[in-house]
């Protein structure tokens, strides 16, 4: 600093870390309201009186700087960044907190962390995985404009509601303060967000800081912060653009038409050997047809059984394979899909009121073909001081998004999957029609089922649109008293259209084909009402903070379907107006509130001793009378050993160390609205008008909310100036009444009848270590890494009425989900190993140890030891859930370049491998993958890991699910590396550009796994993701990205 008289005058220039001019920045006479702002060249001049001040100098991510002045002289001022500044300000329910103040489990994602995240993730949910401690998310499907599953802590809802078969247990999002539940219809409120209008996502983990939400905080809450401009900020202009390149990480490799016809020649082999060894040479009369349909095969007519004796087999026909080469799977494929994003904003301040517009946009090609997807949104905010008393702000913002694809639903296909279809039939006939193949070996009845390529030429369309406000107002009534008031809106718009032209549906005989087209609309709407006081006050060593509240939430949802079949013309008359025949319409219209008051007390004594109590109560729509009121408390308590007098001797190297303990209860409404009630549905025909008839469902008034009960115990610390720092959790989490189908009478007529029966646990650990390895000018190398543990366990039942799925997936004593089968001992490799077993079965007085075992079956054991193998012998032989998940960040920046590595990691799921048990079932005329291929048993593989190919084994203990068929869902994936280049400054200016940065990128580089299947993530984890059965709904994409920022 350098200093030349002027009198009554203090002039300077102020410039950042780099030596760049900050541009609004704020100078400030201590004491005073005396100030002024820098110009574009960071100048400024003040007139101050005396001869004699201390000036404060301000400037957002910058530390606050006081230094003396004397009036008359020029300042030379260079300010330092505040790296900590924003990260230690954390949004929690209803306000915001100093981070080191913090006496719950929140875990943050802040300003780089989201810069670096948001250039590989289209939502901000996206940004979640392996990022953030405690939060297990699943990417279950590469299909465009997919979101992950986010789960926090474990389930608490083990039965989903009918339409919630994947959210059931998905947090409570908070955006800009308005509440949403993905429980309602499968909305993901995120889609309207573009990541890069986040300015930061908290995660409110244990029971003391989600019972602020009360009903709605059993599964964490998600809150999401956006971007706004700030008080005296220069107007900046950011825009980007990104192009991405994406191919399948990992696809199959068909058999070709050599390896086919092996195939069938092995199963024509196996069964016509499993006749003669095990069925005394006899078959029925479909078995002959699909054997002669393949193979030259003789048998003569048995007149007393009619059953058809074989007599001879001569190997496979020759006329019935074709001569193509067809990789399906490449049909199918679209190869090296571009995905292009933009993005464009305005933000900036003055000395009243701040500012924000953006614009974003998206067009993304799926990774199969005729799939594809554009997005569009904007968002525009305002806050303003409309007095000294009074502040008012609103938020905007609209996103719309079409996707056009050949997907009748995700995980599904109508026909075979690309890597079972015969590889030795083309794509089209000689008339250049699709080629259909015939499927009767696979149903037992003659039908010829489309190709794969024709499946996927499908007219589909999903157009959805979103819309959220927000507007609210602070008054300030006395010193340290405000009062906040606010209204939120959201409308959410979808409309589906799928028609299915006749060449992409099977050919049954007896029934016309006719296109098929079914249109669905449907709208909700939500809106929610706070008013609340906030009180805030020091008084020496003492602060408090007081907050109480009420609220009201209302959502209001319609649907309408229609359908119609039979169109003149497939090609270009495909809407509902061309279509000959027409189905019932059906609606259906619902809505739902709930009524809140809320309140939380903080106090703070000396920076070092901690406390905090929150009280909400909900009235809810979805429950009775009775039970529609429920009280949700919390406590927790912290303390900040670093402040204590004793640690005086550590601060040298200790920046903070807390520990944290906490208790509460959260509640969940895993149930439709006015469940206590029985409702009418249109039925026949009372005379000559129509009628109505009650609903076969079982109403309960006592329902209630599934209680939730945790303690969180907790440290934080930082260490050597931030070079070291970190945080462990442990929480013990117990879920009483969930919600469950539980028994009735069976003379009352009705079909379910829904109460609170289930008893829950989950308990587990989360642990963050980061800092910087090497700190110097030039170099930096910092690293984050993170690992969590949830052990969940059903503890009671308590009499629950589950259906035959659930009794396998909810055992007690057990994670919800878990995979029953049977435990394979090993294969028959001969007649006397069966023979010894039947005898053992026929001491305890059975004719047989295992139906239809023959040489080269499975060998199960026995599990509850009764002499012979029932469905009473299946057992618990694996969970899709992890023992342990989590991710590794690095980030090594030298001068102007960056270079970041980001890895996430899941140990200890397993998963049934589905096409395994396909691949046992042996169709002919049906491809498998190369799991199986060629390692199934035969006389000459008598040391195979499967059993032997037997066309008909669809009940055959071989196709059943057992331990063979489990496989580990562990993984390691490097998700992303990105390596980004900031122009130099001075290069810019020149341009009239304040910075500009280019980088490259590619996500999911590689994946170590044991996983047989296309990807590990794809089979996710729990209940609520097909029960750990792998169903390679749509692979995950391998990008190449390179984008550019610039900001003006």
């Amino acid at each position: 600093m350098t200093a030349t008289q002027q009198k009554g005058i203090i002039t300077g220039r102020i410039v950042d870390e780099t030596g760049e001019p900050v541009v609004g920045a704020n100078i400030v006479v201590k004491g005073t309201t005396t100030g002024t702002t820098t110009d574009l060249e960071g100048r400024f001049s003040l007139t101050v009186e005396g001869p004699n001040v201390t000036l404060v100098v301000s400037y957002v991510g910058y530390e606050q700087m006081e230094l003396p002045a004397v009036a008359g002289s020029t300042l030379n001022l260079r300010l330092v960044p505040d790296c900590k500044m924003l990260d230690d300000l954390v949004v929690i329910g209803y306000g915001s907190k100093d981070k080191k103040s913090l006496t719950s489990s929140i875990s943050s994602l802040k300003n780089d962390d989201i810069e670096r995240l948001a250039r590989s993730a289209s939502t901000v949910d996206g940004m979640l995985g392996g990022a953030v401690k405690g939060v297990f998310s699943v990417q279950s499907s590469g299909a465009p404009g997919a979101g992950p599953l986010i789960n926090v802590r474990g389930i608490t809802s083990p039965i989903p509601r009918d339409k919630m078969t994947k959210q059931s247990n998905a947090p409570l999002y908070v955006i800009d303060g308005m509440p949403y539940f993905v429980e309602d219809n499968n909305l993901n409120p995120l889609l309207a967000i573009s990541p890069y209008d986040i300015e930061s996502v908290d995660i409110l983990k244990d029971a003391s800081a989600t019972a602020i939400y009360g009903s709605r905080g059993a599964n964490g809450v998600v809150i999401v912060k956006t971007r706004n401009g700030r008080k005296n900020e220069k107007m900046t202009i950011d825009a980007g653009y990104t192009l991405s390149v994406g191919n399948p990480i990992k696809e199959y490799s068909p058999l070709n038409p050599t390896e086919f016809r092996q195939l069938q020649g092995e199963i024509m082999d196996g069964t016509v050997r499993h006749i003669r060894e095990n069925l005394g040479g006899m078959m029925d009369a479909n078995m002959y047809a699909v054997l002669q349909s393949f193979g030259k095969v003789e048998a003569t007519l048995d007149e007393d059984t009619y059953l058809y004796k074989l007599t001879a087999y001569n190997g496979l026909r020759d006329d019935v394979f074709g001569r193509a080469n067809t990789n399906w799977n490449d049909e199918i494929t679209h190869r090296n899909a571009t995905t292009q994003q933009y993005y464009v904003s305005l933000r900036g301040g003055s000395a009243v009121t701040n500012y924000s517009v953006s614009l974003n946009a998206m067009d993304q090609e799926g990774l199969m073909k005729n799939d594809r997807l554009k997005h569009y949104g904007g968002r525009m905010a305002i806050d303003t001081e409309v007095s000294k008393w009074v502040k008012a702000g609103a938020t905007l913002s609209y996103s719309g998004s079409a996707r056009h694809s050949g997907n009748l639903r995700e995980g599904f296909q109508e026909g075979l999957t690309a890597w079972r279809m015969r590889p030795d039939l083309p794509v089209r006939d000689e008339q250049g029609n699709f080629m259909r193949f015939d499927a009767t070996p696979l149903y037992g009845v003659p039908i010829m089922s489309p190709n794969p390529v024709a499946v996927r030429d499908r007219k589909n369309r999903a157009v959805s649109s979103q819309f959220m406000g927000n507007g609210y107002a602070d008054v300030t009534i006395l010193e340290g008293l405000k009062a906040h008031a606010e209204v939120n809106v959201s409308v959410f718009g979808q409309r589906d259209r799928t028609f299915i032209p006749s060449h992409a549906q099977s050919l049954i005989p007896g029934v016309e084909l006719k296109a098929e087209l079914g249109e669905e609309y449907s709208t909700t709407t939500q809106t929610s009402a706070n008013v609340r006081l906030d009180y805030n006050r020091s008084f020496g060593h003492h602060n408090l903070a007081v907050l109480l509240g009420v609220g009201a939430d209302r959502t209001h949802y319609q649907l309408r379907t229609l359908s119609a079949s039979d169109f003149f013309n497939e090609s270009d008359m495909d809407n509902i107006g061309s279509a000959n025949t027409y189905l019932p319409i059906m609606d259906a219209y619902a809505r739902g509130g709930l009524n809140s008051t809320y309140a939380r007390v903080s106090y703070d004594y000396a920076q070092r001793y901690l406390t905090e109590l929150s009280l909400r109560s909900d009235a809810s729509s979805k429950f009775g009378p009775n039970n529609r009121t429920a009280v949700f408390p919390a406590v927790s308590l912290g303390w900040r050993l670093g402040n204590e007098q004793f640690m005086a001797g550590a601060r040298s190297w200790l920046d903070d160390l807390k520990l944290r303990l906490s208790w509460g209860k959260t509640g969940s409404t895993n149930v439709d609205d006015f469940s206590y009630l029985r409702y009418y549905s249109k039925g026949g025909r009372y005379g000559e008008k129509p009628g109505v008839w009650l609903e076969r469902n079982l109403p309960n008034r006592d329902i209630r909310w599934e209680i939730t009960t945790e303690y969180n115990g907790g440290i934080d610390f930082s260490f050597f100036d931030h070079r070291l720092y970190g945080s462990i959790d442990l929480y013990n989490r117990t879920t009483k009444g969930a919600l469950v189908n539980s028994p009735y009478l069976a003379e009352s007529g009705m079909n379910s009848y829904t109460s609170n029966l289930i008893d829950m646990s989950n308990r587990g650990f989360e642990l963050e270590l980061g800092g910087d390895i090497i700190r110097t000018a030039d170099f930096t190398w910092s690293t984050s890494f993170n690992i969590a543990s949830n052990r969940n366990k059903v503890l009671k039942l308590n009499g629950a009425n589950l259906n035959s799925q659930m009794q396998d997936l909810i055992v007690e004593g057990e994670p919800v989900g878990v995979i029953k089968g049977f435990r394979a001992k090993g294969i028959a490799k001969d007649q006397t190993e069966i023979d010894r077993l039947n005898a053992q079965a026929a001491a305890k007085g059975y004719g047989a140890y295992q139906t239809s075992l023959g040489v080269g079956d499975y060998i199960l054991e026995d599990v509850n030891g009764d002499g012979r193998i029932t469905s009473d012998d299946r057992t618990v032989i694996g969970s899709p859930l992890p023992k342990f998940f989590g991710g590794w960040n690095h980030t090594l920046t030298y001068r102007n370049v960056d270079l970041s590595l980001f890895m996430q990691f899941s140990q200890g799921g397993k998963a049934f491998y589905s096409d395994v048990g396909l691949d046992l079932e042996s169709t002919l005329g049906q491809s498998i993958t190369r799991e199986t291929f060629r390692r199934t048993w035969t006389p000459e593989r008598r040391d195979a890991l499967f059993p032997r190919l037997v066309y008909g084994q669809y009940s055959s203990y071989n196709a059943k699910t057992n331990d063979r068929m489990i496989y580990s869902t562990s993984y390691l994936r490097m998700k992303n590396i990105t390596l980004t280049y900031r122009l130099p400054k001075a290069a810019l200016r020149v341009v009239g550009v304040q910075s500009a940065s280019v980088f490259a990128m590619v996500t999911n580089l590689f994946t170590l796994t044991a996983w047989p299947g296309l990807d590990p993530e794809l089979v996710g984890s729990g209940i609520h993701r097909g029960q750990g059965n792998d169903a390679d709904p749509y692979p995950l994409s391998r990008t190449v990205s390179f984008g550019v920022h610039l900001q003006f």
